[in-house]
């Protein structure tokens, strides 16, 4: 992909072919498969991995009892849980040395292993976390003529209002169901 200035799928003749980020995915292409031969490949999409059950577990405990603690009836620390993810692919054990740490690192290994598996939305919003809902969206561009050429832009706000952690409930349901829309979305 020619996605800076000038370049075939980037900003040419005042005509943008390139992604209003700049950003690409790789995660889930087909390695060797030319579109221009009309070649196709079957992907099978994986609903839920090993990985998220190991994050998911780590999560429930560290907020249930706590960092290292085995709870009754189950194999494993939530450390132990986290780990397990790392060391398949080499990754050092984490460091924490109490919940919030641990919490932490969870919230972390989270962004990371499941990218753009359509996890981070609803991650972001069980956290609560406010300050990443409202930050501005920026933009890389790729400018070869210029002394720095790759370059972060800002691109937009994205306003975020407390009322927006729960959505609107769809109108249908609302009439369906006799049920009250939720604050802010009236």
């Amino acid at each position: 992909m020619e996605i800076w200035n000038g370049g075939r799928d980037g900003k040419t003749g005042g005509i943008d072919r390139a992604s209003k980020t700049g950003y690409y995915l790789k995660k889930f292409l087909v390695d060797n498969l030319d579109l221009s031969q009309n070649q196709t490949a079957r992907h099978a999409w994986i609903y839920f991995r090993y990985a998220e059950v190991l994050l998911n577990y780590a999560e429930a405990v560290n907020e249930a009892y706590n960092f290292d603690v085995v709870p009754p009836g189950y194999p494993m620390t939530a450390r132990a849980a986290v780990d397990m993810v790392r060391s398949r692919v080499s990754m050092p054990a984490i460091e924490a040395t109490n919940r919030e740490e641990l919490r932490e690192k969870i919230k972390h290994e989270r962004r990371i292993e499941l990218a753009f598996e359509g996890h981070r939305f609803w991650d972001i919003r069980r956290w609560d976390l406010k300050e990443v809902m409202s930050s501005p969206v920026n933009a890389m561009r790729i400018d070869f003529s210029s002394e720095t050429p790759y370059s972060i832009e800002f691109l937009e706000n994205r306003p975020y209002q407390d009322y927006m952690i729960y959505g609107p409930v769809p109108y249908e349901e609302t009439l369906k169901y006799d049920i009250v829309q939720n604050l802010g979305w009236q």
